[in-house]
């Protein structure tokens, strides 16, 4: 009788669980649809951006700016990682950061050190708990995020970079491919390793004002805002693909333990009866 009862125990609580998580998956597969059409319109801008510095610096050859030169030694690397707020997740961030230790390692078996920006909660401790300085982060960011509340990460790399104080900022962050697959990626987003090259022929030739370098410049910040904001969006998009997975996964899951839990429940009842049936035929023979 009390197997029975643990059995129902159990399945009730893994209905429950299975409620929950059908739940998630439903909330995740709203919001997917929408970062969606976020990260698409986003990469409209990121485009335009980039044709419009494409543009500029066909015309301006001469730039020298640590953006466009960098510095000859690197002795300190800044890397901005964006990550999620949340869990539930699948191996979403356990990924990402696995592909950041990996180059990490690389960079200090060179003797560079390295500082980190964080974009979300999981980032940030798990990179506090390793020991790593970490100079910026931003949490908490909304679904649909403001360029505003990544302003931190950005001014505090570039400010750093401009100074001199670190020579290279990679930036890694997980790809939307499709809802099936996110892919962890990094790249290096200062210096600027090869100037954007405009697709478009223009028939006019523009006057800038101040100068040329100094519009470029300016839109090279915008063109960097843009590429880290593109990566927060995609990350933000994989998340709920990969969130919209993990829960249907964690559904199905149990509802096959509910399923093996009725096997065994009936099994038990059916056991259970047939020793009540016994004692009573054993209790009749004994009568007669």
């Amino acid at each position: 009788m009390r197997q029975i009862q643990d059995i129902k125990k159990l399945k009730k609580s893994t209905q429950k669980t299975a409620k929950i998580t059908h739940a998630m998956q439903l909330v995740s597969a709203s919001k997917l649809a929408k970062t969606q059409q976020n990260k698409d319109r986003s990469k409209e801008y990121s485009l335009k951006i980039r044709e419009v510095v494409g543009h500029i610096s066909s015309g301006t050859q001469t730039v020298t700016h640590p953006y466009i030169q960098g510095y000859k030694n690197t002795e300190t690397i800044c890397i901005i990682i964006v990550s999620t707020d949340r869990g539930l997740c699948g191996n979403l961030n356990s990924s990402l950061f696995k592909r950041a230790l990996e180059s990490i390692s690389n960079w200090q078996q060179e003797n560079i050190q390295i500082e980190i920006a964080t974009v979300g909660k999981k980032a940030r401790q798990f990179f506090e708990k390793m020991g790593f300085p970490i100079i910026a982060h931003a949490e908490n960011l909304a679904d649909l995020p403001q360029t505003e509340s990544l302003l931190p990460i950005l001014q505090t790399s570039t400010t750093k970079f401009k100074a001199g104080l670190v020579q290279e900022v990679h930036l890694f962050y997980n790809q939307f491919i499709n809802t099936m697959t996110q892919k962890a990626q990094a790249e290096q987003i200062l210096p600027v390793e090869k100037l954007p090259v405009s697709t478009r022929s223009y028939q006019s030739e523009y006057e800038y004002e101040p100068d040329a370098e100094t519009v470029l410049l300016t839109a090279l910040d915008r063109y960097i805002e843009s590429i880290i904001y593109q990566a927060v969006v995609e990350n933000i998009a994989s998340e709920q693909a990969a969130r919209m997975l993990a829960m249907k996964n964690a559904t199905d899951n149990a509802r096959n333990i509910i399923y093996e839990l009725n096997l065994a429940y009936n099994k038990a009842r059916q056991a259970l009866i047939t020793g009540e049936i016994a004692e009573i035929v054993a209790g009749a023979e004994a009568l007669n």
